[in-house]
C-alpha cells in the first residue's frame, strides 16, 4: 500500500498581512497496482514467493499466502523438519531457489472458485519410510498437512467440494495410492511413472474451494468482497538493502512499491502470473516499476501439460484412507487433475487510473486476445480452430461478437467457420463444410469459401457456382490494446459478387471451370463452373498453406493463383486447355484455346476454332479485383 501525507493549508488574514498555516493534514491510502480482469474465465493471481515476502520471511519457506493463520502451521512444520529434511540434487541441502521460485496466490482474489493443492512427499529405504512432509510442487516449499488446512476459517473461502481428491493423472494408480516416483526431488517424470525401486515418492491433493459470497454463507471476514479489483501484495525493498544504498536509490525505493528488491530480471519488474481453474500457472506479466505496458499471456488449461485428457471418462474411485497411510477410517477419492487441451490468449496492459487516482496508481486490465465479429445480417455462424472436434464450436448471432480461446494448443493456430440456419441447428444437421483454416494472427482481408456438404462428396462438373458461399474475414488490431488485442470480422460476400473482394466474370459463350492452384485436399477435383455471362465471388478453399520446406506461410500472392480451363479440370480436354493465373496481378492476363476441346468438338469445328482466343484479365473495380473472360 501506499501512503500520501499531504499539509491542509488555511490562510489567515490580518489587517496588513495574509498567512498560510498548516491545520491539518490530509492522509491518502492507496494502491500502486489494481488488477482488472475483463474476461469471463475464472483466473487466479499469483506470483512467486521472492516477490511477495521480505528477505527474512523467504527464509522461514512460508509459501502459502491464501489464509494468515497458516503462517504459524507452516512454521510449526517447518521447525520439525529443520533437523532431517536436508536436500540437494538428491534430497541434501535445503537451500537453493525452489522455494522462493514456487509460485504463491495473492491473498485477494477477483474470481469466485479456485484449486487448493498440496504435495505429500515421501523418501524411501528399503521399503521404510524414511522421511515425510508436505509441500508445494517444490519440493521445498513446505507446507501445512490435510489436516491444518482444513479449516477456512477467517479467510472469504469455503469448501466447495467435500473432501480432499488424490489426482491419478499420468501413470498414478489408485492401486498404487496415486503416488508418482524419482530417484532425485528434481526429476519426477512428466508422465508422473511410478516406480516401487525409486527413492523418492509423491502425490498431489487437490480441492476446490469457492468464495463464501458465492455459496450463500455469512462470513463476516469477507471484508473487501464487493470491491471488483484487487491489489497484489507487493514487496518494498528490504531495509538492509536501503540502509546500504545511496540516500537518492533510497529515496528512489522508497517512492515506490513496484520498485522490488528481488533478484535477477525482478529487480526492473513485477511478475504476474495466472491460472484458470485447476491448470497449470500461464507466463507471466511483466509489470514495470513505473510507466504503461502491453502484453500476451499464454495459460494452459492442463494441470500437467504433457498430459493428454482420455477419450474415456472415468468416475472418481473412493479409497480408504487406512491403506493410504492416513489416519481415520473414511473415505478417499482418486479423480485425474485438469488434462484439457485447451490454452487461453490473453492481453493485458498497464496504465495510470483515470480520475484523480491517476496520479498514486496504475491498473492492470486483463481481456482476451481475439475477438470474433459477425457482421452479418441474417447468417448464423459456427466458428472453431481447424482440426478441433465440432463440440467445440461457438456460435456466433447476426451482429454479435465473442471472445475466442483455442481449444486444443496442440493443433495449429487456426480457425475456420460455415454458416448455419439458426441457433438450434445441430452439427450433424448443417448444411455446409467448414472453411479452410486461416490464421487470425495475420492483418488483412481475405475470401474463405464456404461449401455444402452436398458438394463436398461430389466428384463430378456438374457443380452449381450458387451453392458455394463466399465468407470474407477482416484481421485487424483492436484500438487501445497496445497492438496486443484482435478483432476479426466475418461477414458473407453477395452472390453475383458485387461487394466481393474477387470476382470472376464469364463473358464468353463456353462455360469455365475454376480452382485455387496448389491445394492438396481439393473440394472439387474439377473446379466450380462458371456458366456464360455469369458473376461470382472467388474464394479460397485453402486460406492458409505452408512451403514443403522450412515450414513457412505461403504469401496471399501465391494463396491467390487460380487454374482456369475450359473443360472440367482432371478431364483430358480440362489438362490440355487449364492455364494458371494469378488474381493478385492487375493486368495480369492470359489466353485459352477452345480447339483443344477436341472431346466436346468435331474436326470441322476445331478447324474453324483454330484462331479464336478466350482472353483472361485481372483488373480493378474499386476495391475488388476482377477477373474478366471474354
Amino acid at each position: 500500500m501506499g501512503v500520501k501525507i499531504s499539509p491542509r493549508l488555511k490562510v489567515l488574514r490580518t489587517n496588513t498581512v495574509c498567512v498560510k498555516c498548516v491545520i491539518g493534514f490530509d492522509i491518502v491510502i492507496h494502491s500502486e497496482l489494481w488488477i482488472k480482469n475483463l474476461t469471463n474465465l475464472q483466473i487466479l493471481f499469483g506470483a512467486r514467493a521472492n516477490q511477495l515476502y521480505s528477505t527474512s520471511l523467504r527464509s522461514g519457506s512460508l509459501n502459502s499466502i491464501h489464509e494468515p493463520s497458516r503462517k504459524k502451521a507452516a512454521e510449526a512444520a517447518l521447525m520439525e523438519l529443520s533437523s532431517m529434511l536436508e536436500f540437494g540434487e538428491k534430497g541434501h541441502g535445503i537451500g537453493g531457489n525452489s522455494s522462493e521460485n514456487e509460485i504463491l496466490a495473492l491473498s485477494k482474489q477477483q474470481c469466485t472458485s479456485a484449486i487448493e493443492e498440496v504435495f505429500e512427499y515421501t523418501e524411501m529405504s528399503k521399503g521404510n519410510t524414511v522421511r515425510h512432509w508436505w509441500a508445494g510442487e517444490h519440493h521445498e516449499s513446505i507446507k501445512p498437512d490435510l489436516s491444518a488446512l482444513e479449516s477456512l476459517r477467517g479467510t472469504e473461502w469455503a469448501w466447495k467440494s467435500d473432501s480432499w481428491c488424490l489426482d491419478i493423472s499420468g501413470e498414478c494408480k489408485p492401486s498404487q495410492g496415486g503416488w508418482e516416483s524419482s530417484n532425485g526431488l528434481r526429476n519426477f517424470s512428466p508422465m508422473r511413472a511410478y516406480n516401487s525401486c525409486h527413492r523418492f515418492r509423491r502425490r498431489r491433493w487437490f480441492r476446490q474451494k469457492a468464495k463464501t459470497q458465492d455459496l450463500g454463507l455469512d462470513e463476516s471476514c469477507s471484508d473487501g468482497s464487493v470491491t471488483s479489483f484487487y491489489q497484489p501484495l507487493l514487496q518494498c525493498s528490504d531495509k538492509a538493502a536501503r540502509n546500504s544504498a545511496s540516500m537518492d536509490r533510497r529515496k528512489e525505493s522508497e517512492g515506490s512499491i513496484l520498485d522490488l528488491a528481488a533478484d535477477d530480471d525482478s529487480k526492473e519488474h513485477l511478475n504476474l502470473f495466472f491460472k484458470v481453474g485447476d491448470g497449470a500457472w500461464g507466463e507471466p506479466a511483466k509489470i514495470p516499476s513505473s510507466g504503461a505496458a502491453h502484453g500476451i499471456l499464454r495459460i494452459p488449461a492442463s494441470r500437467w501439460q504433457e498430459l493428454r485428457e482420455s477419450q474415456r471418462d472415468e468416475a472418481v474411485i473412493i479409497g480408504n484412507n487406512l491403506s493410504l497411510g492416513l489416519k481415520g477410517s473414511s473415505n478417499v477419492k482418486f479423480s485425474k487433475g485438469s488434462l484439457s487441451p485447451r490454452c487461453y490468449d490473453i492481453s493485458y496492459r498497464v496504465n495510470a487510473m483515470e480520475g484523480q487516482w491517476g496520479e498514486l496508481s496504475r491498473v492492470l486490465i486483463l481481456y482476451p486476445r481475439f475477438f470474433i465479429r459477425n457482421e452479418s445480417e441474417k447468417l448464423y455462424l459456427d466458428i472453431k480452430q481447424a482440426g478441433a472436434p465440432d463440440k467445440t464450436a461457438m456460435r456466433l448471432k447476426p451482429g454479435s461478437s465473442r471472445a475466442f480461446f483455442w481449444a486444443d494448443s496442440t493443433l495449429s493456430e487456426l480457425i475456420c467457420v460455415r454458416p448455419v440456419r439458426n441457433m438450434h441447428v445441430k452439427n450433424e444437421e448443417c448444411g455446409h463444410s467448414w472453411s479452410g483454416g486461416f490464421d487470425i494472427s495475420a492483418l488483412g482481408m481475405i475470401p474463405l469459401r464456404i461449401r455444402s456438404r452436398a458438394d463436398s462428396k461430389l466428384t463430378n462438373s456438374k457443380v452449381s457456382s450458387a451453392s458455394v458461399k463466399v465468407i470474407r474475414s477482416l484481421v485487424e488490431l483492436r484500438s487501445g490494446t497496445g497492438g496486443t488485442g484482435i478483432l476479426i470480422s466475418l461477414k458473407e460476400e453477395l452472390g453475383n459478387g458485387e461487394d466481393s473482394l474477387y470476382r470472376i466474370e464469364n463473358q464468353c459463350p463456353f462455360p469455365l471451370w475454376i480452382s485455387q492452384d496448389g491445394i492438396d485436399d481439393k473440394p472439387d477435383n474439377n473446379g466450380d463452373i462458371i456458366l456464360p455471362d455469369e458473376k461470382i465471388p472467388y474464394g479460397l478453399d485453402q486460406p492458409y498453406r505452408e512451403t514443403k520446406r522450412g515450414g513457412r506461410a505461403v504469401s496471399l500472392e501465391h494463396l491467390l493463383r487460380a487454374r482456369i480451363g475450359l473443360a472440367p479440370l482432371l478431364s483430358i480436354d480440362g489438362i490440355e486447355s487449364t492455364k494458371v493465373i494469378s488474381l493478385s496481378n492487375v493486368e495480369a492476363n492470359l489466353r485459352l484455346k477452345p480447339a483443344k476441346l477436341r472431346t466436346f468438338f468435331d474436326e470441322d469445328t476445331i478447324v474453324d476454332l483454330m484462331n479464336v482466343n478466350v482472353q483472361c484479365v485481372v483488373s480493378s473495380d474499386g476495391p475488388t479485383r476482377v477477373l474478366s473472360i471474354s
